[in-house]
Formats: C-alpha cells, sequence, structure tokens
C-alpha cells in the first residue's frame, strides 16, 4: 500500500485519479447467511485516493446541471426539486411494497 502523499498524486496523465485499492479484509459466507441462501463474499477494501471523490451523487445532477436549472427556470427551486423527487420516490417504494405478492408453490 502507498502512503497518503503518494496517493494524492496518483493521477493519470487524464487528469482522473488512478485506481489505487487494497483488500484488507475477505470473508466467504457459506449456506444461508444475511444476505442469500447462496455463498456470498464480503470484502473490506482500502478505495486509496478515490476516498476523495463522492460516491453520495448523480452523474450529470447537481445544482448547475440542465435539470435543475430548467425546473429552476420554471419556478421550482434546487431544493424544493431534491424534496419532490425523495418524495416521489419514497411513494413509489410504499407502492411497491403494498403489493401483494403470490408465489406458485
Amino acid at each position: 500500500m502507498t502512503d497518503v502523499n503518494d496517493r494524492a498524486n496518483a493521477v493519470t496523465s487524464g487528469g482522473r485519479p488512478s485506481a489505487d485499492l487494497a483488500i484488507i479484509e475477505t470473508r466467504v459466507y457459506r449456506g444461508a447467511n444475511v444476505w442469500s441462501y447462496d455463498k456470498a463474499i464480503h470484502l473490506v477494501v482500502d478505495l486509496g485516493v478515490l476516498e476523495e471523490y463522492p460516491t453520495n451523487t448523480l452523474p450529470g445532477f447537481t445544482s448547475i446541471s440542465m435539470y435543475p436549472k430548467m425546473m429552476e427556470a420554471s419556478g421550482v427551486p434546487y431544493g424544493e426539486l431534491l424534496t419532490r423527487l425523495v418524495n416521489l420516490a419514497l411513494d413509489r417504494h410504499r407502492q411497491r411494497q403494498a403489493l401483494e405478492r403470490v408465489y406458485a408453490s
């Protein structure tokens, strides 16, 4: 594994960070477990320089992206847009959870 200072300089010629990944911990679960009835692999990974990049944003969906700007021009501010989208997603989730599922035996 590289030093933290080396990671800050680990950038490719295209200006993007290079992949400096390291597997810290590995577990294999055989048989029934929390995730599945099948075998599951649990990895703890050190992302290196990629830790500094956000993974909680949608690509192309920031306050300066076209869709939020278009909605703002029509009178819906960015914060309200996000609130609407989250509420729509929650409503959709509730609707899907309320569906009756029948499985053939």
